[in-house]
């Protein structure tokens, strides 16, 4: 799956913070809930397969 798949997804249930120092950190904050996790990597396709993994899981456990 393309990242900008993965990002529309997330877009739809997360609103999305990235932060560049040595690292890339990607933070979603569910829209509904307010709920917040964070993911660090050094590539952006990394962050966002973690942040779309997390995702994933999160709907699945509904």
């Amino acid at each position: 799956m393309r990242n900008t798949t993965k990002l529309n997804h997330l877009l739809m249930l997360y609103d999305l913070t990235f932060s560049m120092d040595e690292l890339l950190t990607l933070t979603i904050v569910h829209k509904s809930t307010g709920r917040a996790e964070s993911f660090t990597d050094t590539a952006y396709a990394k962050v966002l397969q973690k942040a779309y993994s997390y995702m994933k899981k999160e709907v699945k456990s509904i």
